[in-house]
Formats: structure tokens, C-alpha cells, sequence
């Protein structure tokens, strides 16, 4: 993931002539509850993943703003999302870690609830 990261940020500097890259990400899930961060809370940290894949495929992401937004939405781990991220860098203390921006973030469609997003199918 940092080799993707480092040749999107090769594309900048970015701004108003020259956005950040966008992704639409579906197939994710919530893999724990949301933090909300800031001196007033306005903001929200998620740790999601693709839907069904282990610990170690967490990605940090971090958005803006949201909170009212995240605790309408009632997020909770394991619940399958679909996201518009724009991926970055983050340094802190010396360590580098890939992290997104949440552009904007919805259920997923096809799977709204806890338990098919952990692998129950429907009847045909």
C-alpha cells in the first residue's frame, strides 16, 4: 500500500488546478467502533478493511467534520460500507503509515445489517 501512496503523491502538489485522486472503495467493512477526535469531537476516525479479510488489512481513515454525520449512521464493526477515499501519507513521530480521507461514506446497498455482512446469504 505505502508504494501506491508514494506514486499518488508524486502527482502533487494538489489544489485547485490539480485535486488528490479519488477512489470509489466498495466492498469494505466497519472493523471497530468509530473514535471521534478533536477538541470538540467534530471528527471521526474508522478502521475499515475489505469485507471478511483479517486484522492486518485495517486502514486508518480519518473524516472531517462527520460526527454528526457517523453517529446518525450508527456504524458499527463488521457492517459492510462503501467509501469515496482519497488515500495520503501520514507521518507521526518518526512512522509512516498509508491512511485515507473519507470523502464520503454509505452502507452498503446490497448489505445493511451485521449479519449478511458476515457471510449469511439470502434464499433464491
Amino acid at each position: 500500500h505505502m508504494e501506491v501512496a508514494r506514486e499518488l503523491a508524486r502527482m502533487g502538489p494538489f489544489g485547485r488546478s490539480n485535486p488528490r485522486p479519488r477512489f470509489r472503495v466498495s466492498g469494505l467493512e466497519i472493523a471497530m467502533p468509530p473514535k471521534f477526535m478533536g477538541s470538540r469531537e467534530e471528527h471521526v476516525a474508522l478502521s475499515l478493511r475489505p469485507a471478511g479479510a483479517g486484522a492486518s488489512q485495517n486502514m486508518r481513515c480519518v473524516w472531517w467534520r462527520a460526527a454528526d454525520h457517523v453517529a446518525s449512521m450508527e456504524l458499527e464493526p463488521g457492517m459492510r460500507v462503501e467509501a469515496i477515499l482519497t488515500p495520503s501519507i501520514n507521518s507521526f513521530r518518526g512512522r509512516e503509515s498509508v491512511e485515507a480521507q473519507i470523502i464520503d461514506l454509505v452502507r452498503s446497498p446490497k448489505s445493511t445489517d451485521k449479519a449478511s455482512s458476515t457471510g449469511a446469504k439470502s434464499a433464491r
